[in-house]
């Protein structure tokens, strides 16, 4: 369908009528027209647990599904007329699949349209990667970054690790050779190690920052310190938290692979999984970790002791259509990738609530 624009131009009419006609029947309309940019702040307080009498632990903030309303920026006056004119929309998230927040920076990957984003939440600016010295991502799988800023993105197609620098312009590639699915990533504070999910090989490879292989953790199977296609793992104060997803648990590991602690099995019971994915920690140590089967996140203690679960399958402020990834950053604020409902949703986690309560009891 012709839009308004190329109507009056197929009409031969003078640029400047055309653009008075457009401002007298548009700017009307602006205020009841969608541009695209979709955000949304629910007005009811939606908090976990909500029983009477009790103090909410997690809150909702709002849910982006494009990357200026992620930022809380809003359309100007003259781009939301360009959206209009021309027919246009603001850029949207297809399939949110992993996330990362470090240092101010949140860094998002979608699997939709192939690409990485990276946010400054401080200045409120983003830019995104795509193609790169003749590459192309087939499919972005996971993002971090290190302490200097430079990017690490893992491709489960291409079987390989690619390093960008903090403005991202591509640096070298990493693991070629030795991947087969590389999957969830994360670097080590402490000992500036990066760990690769390789959710095939069942294992998961160490490598400095400068690529060179250190060594591998884990095998296929069900014992202890062994897994049944991981996925996605974080690492915080030296343990690595790996999801192990088809053994339906979560494992934990100390920073030379050593195995410590695991929890989680297959059921439909409060703190059971069906297919576990993300996994992130908040200030406390507690564990959040998404199903994209029962379409919650649960939260553990370092035991593995269930203490709460949020969400629910749904379209709705709150509720998910398989969560992936979730990051959480050093103010609790968590972000979650709801990828089939194709926007991030951010919650936070009520540390004051916390303490009242605990004190309480």
């Amino acid at each position: 369908m012709y839009n308004l624009y190329y109507v009056c131009r197929k009409a031969k009419l003078h640029k400047k009528v055309i653009i008075a006609m457009m401002l007298f029947f548009i700017v009307p309309l602006l205020f009841s027209c969608s541009t695209g940019q979709v955000t949304t702040r629910h007005k009811e307080n939606i908090v976990w647990p909500n029983y009477p009498g009790s103090k909410p632990i997690i809150k909702f903030i709002s849910a982006a599904s494009t990357p200026n309303s992620l930022l809380d920026k809003k359309v100007g006056f003259l781009q939301k007329i360009w959206y209009f004119i021309t027919g246009k929309s603001a850029n949207k998230f297809i399939k949110p699949f992993a996330v990362f927040v470090r240092n101010g920076r949140l860094y998002l990957t979608d699997t939709g349209d192939m690409s990485v984003y990276i946010f400054d939440m401080t200045k409120k600016s983003y830019f995104v990667i795509r193609d790169f010295d003749g590459h192309r991502f087939v499919l972005p799988d996971s993002v971090t970054a290190d302490k200097n800023g430079n990017i690490y993105v893992s491709d489960a197609i291409a079987k390989t690790i690619y390093k960008f620098n903090k403005k991202g312009k591509f640096i070298k590639k990493i693991g070629q050779n030795r991947l087969i699915r590389p999957t969830g990533i994360a670097i080590g504070s402490r000992n500036n190690f990066l760990y690769v999910v390789d959710t095939i090989a069942g294992k998961i490879l160490v490598f400095n920052l400068n690529g060179k292989y250190i060594r591998s953790i884990g095998g296929i199977g069900s014992k202890k310190g062994l897994f049944n296609h991981p996925t996605f793992l974080t690492v915080n104060n030296g343990r690595i938290y790996i999801a192990d997803s088809l053994n339906a648990r979560v494992q934990i590991f100390d920073k030379n692979g050593k195995p410590i602690e695991k929890f989680g099995k297959r059921g439909d019971s409060a703190g059971d999984f069906a297919n576990p994915r993300g996994v992130a920690l908040d200030s406390d140590g507690n564990i959040y970790v998404t199903d994209t089967l029962f379409n919650t996140v649960q939260i553990f203690n370092q035991k593995g002791k269930i203490l709460l679960t949020f969400g629910r399958a749904g379209i709705k402020d709150g509720e998910f259509m398989i969560p992936e990834g979730i990051a959480i950053n050093n103010k609790d604020k968590i972000y979650v990738a709801d990828s089939y409902n194709a926007r991030v949703e951010i919650f936070r986690y009520l540390k004051k609530n916390v303490k009242e309560t605990k004190d309480e009891n």
